[in-house]
C-alpha cells in the first residue's frame, strides 16, 4: 500500500531564480514534484474533465471514428484494457484519448490537435486550451532544467524544434469490489510529464522503493521527469517510477502532458551505469526508442518500417 506524501513544491514562476538549487535538489532526490502554477494549469482541470467525460461517455462506435492504430501512431482513442503492461502480465485498466504531434515525412512533426479535437464534446476549447499552455509551462520548466545540467537555458529548445509532445486523457473506470493498480508501474519516455487530476490515484515511488501517494493539491500539477532527462543528465537525476491507483469510488479522468524532443533527437551524454559501477557511452535514439515502445503495449504485428532503420 502507498501512503500519503507531499512532494516538494515549487512555483513555475520562481525556477529561473538564481542560485536557489532547489530545482536541482528535487531532481535528484526525487524526480518529481508540484508545480504551483497560478490556475494557469491547475484551474481548467474540472473544465478539461467536463470535455473528456462528455468523450468517453459516448457510444463504442462514436469513439471508435478516433481509434488509435499503426498508421497514426497510436494518437488517438484506445479503448479500456487495448494497451499492454511494459513490466507485468496484465491489460491496463484505463481508456485513454491522445492528442498531439505525429511525425510527417523526414523528421519533420505536425500538430494534430485541433483535428483531433472537432469532436463536439470539445467546442468549449478548454482542452485545446490546456494543451498550448502545458507546452508553453514545459518550455519553461526545460530551460530551467538545461541550467540545472549546465547545457544552458536554449539547450532543449534547440532540440524541440519539430516536437513529439501529446496530451492524454485518462479515464479510470470505478473497481467495484477492492483498489487495483489500474496502470503498472513504469517510467514516462519523455523529457517531463504533467499530471493534473482531481482525484487522488496517482503513486510515485521515492528513494526508499515505496510508492507514496501524490494527492491534489490545489493550485498545483505534478511533475515527473522522464526517461530521456534521466539520460540527458548522465543519470544524475531520477526519472521516477509511478502507477495508478483505482478507487472503489469514483471513476477518475486525469490529464497526462508528456513533453518530447525532435523524433531525430539523439542522447549521446555517458551515462552512469549502478549495476556496472561506471559510466557507459550513449547513442539513444528517442524517437525509436518511443516507437518501438508503443508499438510493443499495443500489441501491434504491424511494424512501422521506420524501427531498426
Amino acid at each position: 500500500m502507498s501512503r500519503p506524501h507531499k512532494l516538494p513544491i515549487l512555483a513555475v514562476k520562481h525556477l529561473a531564480d538564481p542560485g536557489s538549487g532547489r530545482l536541482e535538489d528535487v531532481c535528484r532526490k526525487y524526480g518529481a514534484f508540484y508545480i504551483q502554477d497560478d490556475g494557469i494549469l491547475s484551474g481548467q482541470v474540472r473544465p478539461v474533465g467536463r470535455e473528456a467525460a462528455d468523450f468517453f461517455a459516448q457510444s463504442e462506435d462514436r469513439k471508435a471514428r478516433h481509434i488509435a492504430t499503426p498508421e497514426n501512431h497510436f494518437v488517438g482513442y484506445r479503448p479500456l484494457g487495448s494497451e499492454a503492461s511494459m513490466l507485468e502480465d496484465q491489460k491496463e485498466n484505463c481508456e485513454q484519448y491522445k492528442i498531439g504531434y505525429l511525425k510527417q515525412g523526414g523528421q519533420n512533426s505536425r500538430d494534430t490537435a485541433t483535428e483531433r479535437l472537432s469532436d463536439a464534446c470539445f467546442e468549449g476549447g478548454a482542452t485545446l486550451a490546456y494543451w498550448l499552455e502545458a507546452q508553453r509551462m514545459s518550455d519553461a520548466i526545460i530551460a530551467s532544467l538545461g541550467e540545472v545540467l549546465s547545457l544552458g537555458r536554449e539547450y532543449f529548445a534547440s532540440r524541440c524544434s519539430q516536437p513529439m509532445h501529446q496530451l492524454g486523457l485518462n479515464r479510470y473506470p470505478c473497481v467495484a469490489d477492492k483498489p487495483v493498480i489500474s496502470m503498472s508501474a513504469h517510467k514516462d519516455l519523455c523529457l517531463l510529464t504533467l499530471v493534473a487530476q482531481e482525484y487522488a490515484g496517482l503513486e510515485i515511488q521515492v528513494d526508499n522503493g515505496d510508492y507514496e501517494l501524490a494527492e491534489p493539491i490545489p493550485g498545483t500539477v505534478v511533475c515527473m521527469l522522464g526517461e530521456y532527462m534521466h539520460r540527458w543528465s548522465g543519470g544524475s537525476v531520477v526519472a521516477p517510477m509511478h502507477r495508478v491507483r483505482g478507487s472503489a469510488r469514483v471513476s477518475r479522468i486525469s490529464v497526462i502532458y508528456k513533453h518530447r524532443p525532435n523524433f531525430d533527437a539523439v542522447i549521446q551524454t555517458p551515462l552512469f551505469c549502478q549495476d556496472l559501477d561506471k559510466f557507459i557511452e550513449q547513442n539513444y535514439k528517442t524517437g525509436l526508442s518511443y516507437e518501438k515502445k508503443i508499438f510493443n503495449i499495443m500489441g501491434s504485428d504491424q511494424a512501422d518500417p521506420a524501427i531498426g532503420r
